[in-house]
């Protein structure tokens, strides 16, 4: 009787490591993805605002880019 209490105390110990790690990891894949995602963002942003700068310059738009 002991012996079937220690099992499954085990088993519950097992199961509570075993959730805790995959909520270690779902919050890791989370951090990474949302690190990811801010810094698409940021790369676009200054694409963006570069493509402005040139085209305040107008060497962004097409027509002008053969130096007419």
């Amino acid at each position: 009787m002991w012996l079937l209490h220690n099992e499954e105390r085990n088993e519950m110990e097992n199961s509570s490591k075993t959730f805790r790690l995959m909520t270690l990891v779902l919050a890791l894949v989370l951090a990474l993805v949302l690190a990811l995602v801010l810094v698409l963002v940021l790369v676009l942003v200054l694409v963006l605002a570069n493509c402005r700068a040139f085209t305040a310059s107008r060497l962004c738009h097409v027509g002008h880019l053969d130096g007419k």
